[in-house]
């Protein structure tokens, strides 16, 4: 079980797939993360991210609009989100052109 700090990090979980991102979200509650937010894509996340503070984001890689390697290099360039702990997924077997 996560510990007390862990429970009270706020995590932003960014995936243009709504069944993923409740998927997540389910998964990180179970485990103790309660406080858990979602965006549809990394424009969204990017202005949620200017807005309030995160203490970790989730981002698929594959999204419309900004991706999340796109958010990735906006936050790297943000010096205030600079060191925001960020991990990548995507989905295995997605086809992309």
């Amino acid at each position: 079980m996560a510990d007390t700090k862990t429970r009270s990090s706020k995590i932003l979980v960014v995936d243009d797939n709504p069944s993923a991102r409740k998927t997540l979200r389910n998964m990180l509650k179970t485990i103790g993360y309660a406080n858990v937010t979602d965006a549809e894509d990394g424009d969204v996340a990017f202005d949620m991210l200017k807005a309030r503070q995160f203490d970790f984001i989730i981002a698929d890689l594959y999204m419309p609009r900004v991706g999340g390697l796109e958010l990735l290099q906006l936050i790297r360039e943000e010096p205030s989100l600079r060191d925001l702990p960020f991990l990548m997924i995507t989905e295995i077997g997605r086809a992309h052109v």
